[in-house]
């Protein structure tokens, strides 16, 4: 039992350690994670690096104070991911968003399904953070923009609105 015990907290401590490196400073020994916390985790493997990444910054359409920003990264065959940051956002709306086929003048189709993209829960603070993955590859040559929908009744009335850029 002892021995099983012992093999247990051995390798709860190595996995503890896993995922990080140390560095020296000036006399210190610091330790850095090595996974990127940027990338993304559920269904798109953050292990693959991303073959594009787009940003766009939003800005307010019916609500003029409504500012944020869009991340979006393909990785080719697992499908792409989004993430969504907003401010100035009514407290306690929710907000469906979804990225869009053309630019903030048109009325694009869905990029991948409407429900892979779970709606932005707006906080007291006015700001609100949500992460998509999408089941479909975003192109090169491709024109997209992100929307943000009043609410699943109003989806025609647009909060804010971005045009995505290749980084």
């Amino acid at each position: 039992m002892k021995t099983i015990l012992t093999t247990v907290a051995c390798l709860l401590a190595l996995a503890a350690c896993a995922g990080t490196e140390e560095r020296e400073t000036t006399g210190e020994v610091e330790v850095e994670p090595t996974i990127d916390m940027d990338a993304p985790t559920d269904t798109l493997n953050p292990a693959v690096a991303p073959a594009m990444e787009w940003h766009s910054i939003l800005s307010g359409r019916t609500k003029p104070d409504a500012k944020g920003e869009v991340v979006l990264r393909d990785a080719a065959e697992a499908g792409a991911w989004a993430a969504i940051e907003l401010e100035n956002g009514e407290a306690g709306a929710t907000y469906p968003w979804h990225v869009h086929v053309g630019d903030c003048d048109s009325d694009g189709a869905i990029v991948g399904l409407a429900s892979e993209y779970p709606p932005l829960q707006v906080g007291p603070d006015g700001e609100a953070t949500a992460e998509a993955n999408i089941s479909v590859e975003l192109t090169a040559d491709g024109d997209y923009y992100v929307n943000v929908h009043k609410s699943a009744a109003e989806l025609q009335t647009i909060v804010a609105c971005g045009e995505v850029k290749e980084s």
